[in-house]
């Protein structure tokens, strides 16, 4: 699998985590009200930061804006324009590092960042 899929598959895994866990809510879709709305990612490095999106409406934000971003601001089909990190942790440091997110007021990837960023 590549880099890419794997980001893709993780962020839809941890969508579908969060909504079992009860830290993400669905929510009906945000064009036009649908109920039957899906979790979509436009950027696949922000894996809990969604938008609401019915089938039409979805395949309709593709067609304006084509793939979604895979990973810290590159789109899928484009070249890369900044420095990609890849994470391995295991779950207790995960659920670790989402607490200290939390705290901080950030969501996941957004305190990774400033960690990394404050590390350099």
């Amino acid at each position: 699998m590549t880099e890419k899929v794997i980001t893709k598959a993780r962020a839809h895994a941890m969508v579908t985590y969060a909504i079992r866990t009860g830290k993400l809510t669905p929510a009906q879709c945000e064009k036009c009200g649908n109920s039957n709305a899906l979790a979509h990612h436009d950027d696949y490095a922000e894996p809990l930061t969604v938008r609401w999106l019915c089938d039409i409406h979805h395949a309709e934000w593709h067609r304006k804006h084509g793939p979604g971003l895979h990973g810290f601001g590159t789109r899928a089909s484009g070249k890369h324009k900044s420095k990609r990190v890849k994470l391995s942790a295991s779950a207790e440091q995960w659920r670790e590092w989402e607490l200290a997110a939390k705290d901080a007021g950030k969501n996941l990837t957004a305190w990774i960042r400033s960690v990394l960023d404050a590390a350099s």
